[in-house]
């Protein structure tokens, strides 16, 4: 369930994300590196999350933490 969250959520605003950290991104990694489709290695509470609206970060976070409880 998180996967599909995670794409769901992340794909839908990577625009947003790779306009604020895309440059910064390729500098630190490389030219040829793009920032991850599903916001790894971002958990819900750092740089790529703060960028969510707050439904998509909601449910990102819910997601998140049932995976990490095994639910």
């Amino acid at each position: 369930m998180v996967t599909i969250t995670r794409k769901e959520t992340f794909a839908r605003n990577k625009a947003i994300i790779e306009a604020k950290y895309g440059e910064m991104h390729r500098q630190a990694i490389g030219a040829e590196t793009s920032i991850n489709k599903y916001g790894y290695p971002d958990m819900g509470n750092n740089l790529y999350a703060d960028l969510l609206p707050y439904k998509d970060w909601l449910l990102l976070n819910n997601a998140q933490r049932a995976h990490e409880v095994g639910y």
